[in-house]
């Protein structure tokens, strides 16, 4: 028989019932399995392989080693006096089987009737699972047939209620205690080799040896009705500590595994164990230590990163329980990991007792702890670490200042017994705030703030007020109150926040009268305004931290709507090295503004170092600034001569850089390390050291962010001139700003400058470049050198002549503002080599058939020429 499991199956009980004309009694079938490592499951059929007999069946879990729920119970009928016997069919080959069945009479584990070891029975040639696949669980028949007779027993069984083990720890054995609910025909319970004799309806056996197992039957006067009860052993007794004496234990852990080590004092002390060496695996492999009760957890951890050195345990009774709790992937041995090393000694000495009470002092701001001494044991000193007392009494320490934590500490005359009572402080007294019926007044400025009010919730308490519309933040304590009277004719207040030691600042406003407040409403925000309110009524509003409980100082204001409304949204656009224009929202019907700015963390003034008043622009150009410079400004409506907002600012702004000259280098907002910033609006107009000379700008490096080939999210335009109301000089794929993004799995865009150099052909010898970005992407940018050269007429009469790439490839693409007559290319050595007449204002030179090298290039428009030099790759 191919075997895949059945290893678990054995000893198993089957119960069915055989019924032989009047006569009826339950038999039992026991599979002894010979085989092993495999799936098996037992699979049901409704006749055996040669057509005859009734089939015991069951079916497994398909699970190896997992027997629950194998076998259901079958009931067949038989003639008086016929015979039967067990036969076992394995489906695979359909071979019978050579375990081992046993047919055993009622009560489970009753007297055995049948044993078989095999037989011999038609191949019927049948797959009775046809579509189970080989690899799947393996099928299991069992057919009763004509092989035996069946003759109930004579005897009567014996059934058994309960066994409980007895153990004796300090004989270092254990005993047996069976009871039984039916004494039957049995006489004794035996071990294999005495037999201990039934007395009543129980029988002790024993004692035997802590750690070893015993199996137990119960005999009867005929064996045919023996069965047996079980195994039994017991190894749970505790290593006795002998008190005066310290026992030292060593243990290096495996893996899975959870191992109890039981200490008890020999003398109902307690016991203390002290780690002086050892390890485990930091923050998988646990240190557990039980108290007495076997329970309660005094520690479970993995000492100071997994070292254990140091760690002290005292029990609360005589007993206590060191156990590790190991993962499946280390042991001690495996990562060399140094054994537990400790010792349980018992506690030789009577440990004090006492209780302390914190007493504050809020008009000096300090606190002392009184200590009552309600057992001194051995106690002999009390100590804060600075000043020792005698452990009798009553005994206050301090005055500590606020804020201050003292630990109190317990000496006696054997330091085993040495404890700490416990750490103590007191942070602060409750503000006179602290409820409702004491909350401040908060001034309430008209039309803007009034006089700020700075609050300090360290020592708050839970005011008990209930949260309403407000309940989804979370209180524990800590609020602190305020009360106003709305102003005369007002109906609207406005709360702005400026600082807070709170994670999150919760303000909860309230109508009505302390005791029976009404909740108008609340807000986590710096500013907040609370409208339809009632003229003439007094508010309550209360601050708290929303979350976290934390403390410390909060500062606000209280006002009225300002008559005059405070612009927001400043900006600063068109920034050059000398100037910006400076925008804001006006929110209200100003027609004039006041301007204050200076360099960065200025404050404004009603006399400003720099400012203009009565501005009737917006935007406002500002100029006379200084390139590379930070500045700072605000900005406040003007709605009358005595109707002011209040001042909105700053808004921060950075001059551009000085342009670069000639022989410089050119570079994005980012330079040569970073990548260029979000939002920008940047002009940089380079011009010529020498008048009548004209710039070049070659193009090392060029990546910014596209909007597909013929537009762009960021990118430069290019004006041939002195500013950006010169003529632009335009990429090929569309539009007026240039972008080539490299970062795409393809880079395109309109333009790609790398490579190419852009001259001025202007009567200025100028270009002004004005780079935009969007709010999202940005890219490397670029990198460019600044060349100066003396600008011909030649030049004039090609403005806006463009050539790229350059190195070419295969193709150099001409573009001019007017038709390209004539294209020549020459080699080095003067040759002419390629011509063209395109007569178009845009040409593309096919030079893949040219040599590696460098070429000269004249190009005719309208009579006026320029020559070029272009790299061949």
């Amino acid at each position: 028989m191919k075997k895949f499991t059945l290893q678990i199956f054995a000893f198993l009980a089957f119960a069915f019932s055989w019924q032989v004309n009047a006569q009826t009694s339950t038999l039992y079938f026991t599979a002894i399995d010979n085989g092993c490592c495999d799936t098996e499951k037992w699979v049901s059929i409704t006749t055996g392989p040669d057509g005859t007999g009734t089939v015991i069946f069951a079916q497994g879990d398909g699970t190896y080693g997992n027997a629950q729920g194998l076998l259901t119970d079958a009931a067949f009928t038989v003639d008086d006096g016929s015979t039967y016997y067990i036969n076992a069919y394995d489906r695979y080959d359909d071979s019978w089987d050579g375990d081992t069945y046993e047919i055993r009479s009622a009560p489970a584990g009753g007297g055995l009737l049948v044993a078989n070891n095999g037989g011999v029975s038609p191949d019927d040639g049948n797959d009775d699972d046809a579509t189970s696949n080989w690899g799947d669980t393996q099928a299991q028949e069992l057919e009763v047939s004509e092989a035996f007779s069946y003759t109930p027993p004579a005897c009567t069984f014996a059934v058994v209620n309960t066994s409980t083990i007895v153990e004796d720890c300090a004989a270092g054995t254990f005993m047996v205690n069976v009871d039984f609910t039916t004494v039957g025909d049995a006489t004794s319970v035996s071990d294999g080799t005495t037999n201990y004799p039934i007395s009543g309806t129980t029988a002790m056996a024993g004692p035997f040896a802590t750690g070893t197992t015993q199996t137990l039957s119960v005999v009867h006067s005929d064996v045919v009705c023996d069965f047996t009860i079980g195994d039994f052993s017991y190894d749970d007794c505790p290593n006795i500590v002998t008190c005066g004496t310290p026992l030292n234990a060593t243990y290096c852990y495996g893996i899975s595994e959870t191992t109890d080590f039981l200490y008890q004092s020999s003398d109902g002390s307690q016991l203390v164990v002290t780690f002086n060496a050892g390890q485990v695996e930091n923050n998988w492999d646990e240190l557990i230590i039980l108290d007495s009760d076997g329970t309660t957890e005094l520690y479970n951890g993995y000492g100071t990163a997994g070292d254990l050195t140091g760690l002290t345990f005292t029990s609360s009774g005589d007993a206590i329980t060191v156990r590790i709790q190991s993962d499946g992937s280390t042991s001690c041995s495996s990562e060399g990991y140094t054994p537990w090393d400790y010792d349980v000694v018992c506690l030789a000495c009577t440990a004090g007792e006492a209780t302390a009470t914190v007493i504050e002092d809020c008009g000096a701001s300090t606190y002392t702890i009184e200590v009552n001494v309600t057992n001194t044991g051995d106690a002999t000193t009390i100590t804060d670490g600075t000043t020792p007392q005698t452990f009798t009494g009553t005994v206050t320490f301090g005055p500590y200042a606020f804020g201050v934590d003292t630990t109190l500490d317990v000496e006696h005359s054997d330091s085993v017994c040495d404890f700490t009572l416990g750490t103590y402080g007191f942070d602060a007294c409750p503000p006179t705030n602290d409820d409702c019926a004491n909350a401040e007044l908060a001034p309430v400025g008209l039309g803007s703030c009034g006089t700020s009010v700075t609050g300090n919730n360290t020592g708050a308490t839970d005011s008990g007020v209930a949260q309403a519309g407000c309940a989804t933040a979370t209180y524990a304590g800590g609020d602190i109150w305020y009360q106003f009277e709305m102003p005369a004719g007002e109906t609207e207040i406005v709360y702005t926040r400026s600082a807070s030691a709170f994670s999150t600042t919760q303000l909860e406003l309230y109508s009505g009268s302390c005791g029976s407040l009404v909740e108008v409403g609340c807000t986590t925000s710096a500013t907040a305004s609370f409208t339809g309110l009632t003229s003439g009524d007094t508010y309550y509003v209360r601050l708290y931290d929303w979350g976290n409980d934390n403390f410390g100082a909060v500062t606000f204001c209280l006002n009225t709507p300002p008559t005059c409304p405070l612009p927001t949204a400043l900006t600063a656009t068109g920034i050059t090295t000398t100037s910006a224009d400076l925008g804001w929202t006006e929110n209200g019907t100003a027609m004039v503004w006041d301007i204050e700015w200076g360099l960065e963390n200025f404050t404004p003034t009603e006399t400003p170092s720099a400012g203009t008043d009565n501005v009737g622009d917006n935007p406002y150009t500002l100029g006379g600034l200084t390139a590379s410079t930070t500045y700072e400004f605000y900005v406040r409506s003007g709605c009358s001569v005595s109707d002011k907002s209040p001042w909105a600012g700053p808004f921060t702004f950075t001059t551009a850089d000085l342009p670069p000259a000639c022989g410089d280098d050119f570079y994005d907002t980012g330079g040569v390390a970073s990548d260029y910033s979000n939002s920008a609006n940047i002009t940089t107009t380079i011009c010529p050291d020498v008048t009548g000379d004209a710039v070049d700008v070659t193009f090392t490096f060029f990546s910014t962010e596209n909007n597909g080939a013929s537009a762009c999210f960021d990118g430069l335009t290019i004006h041939n001139g002195a500013d950006a109301t010169a003529a632009t000089i335009d990429p090929p794929g569309g539009g007026t700003i240039w972008c080539w993004d490299r970062d795409d799995a393809t880079p395109g865009g309109t333009g790609d400058l790398q490579g190419m150099t852009i001259s001025s052909t202007d009567a200025s010898g100028c270009l002004t470049f004005v780079f935009t970005s969007d709010s999202s992407v940005t890219r490397e940018g670029w990198e460019a050198t600044v060349g100066c050269s003396p600008l011909t007429l030649e030049d004039f009469g090609l403005t806006g002549f463009t050539y790229y790439p350059n190195p070419v490839q295969n193709t150099l693409t001409l573009k001019g503002v007017s038709n390209i007559n004539n294209v020549a290319v020459y080699n080095m050595l003067g040759q002419e080599v390629l011509r063209t007449a395109p007569n178009t204002m845009a040409s593309e030179v096919d030079m893949s058939n040219l040599q590696t090298g460098a070429y000269f290039v004249k190009v005719t428009i309208g009579g006026a020429t320029k020559t070029i030099r272009v790299i061949k790759n």
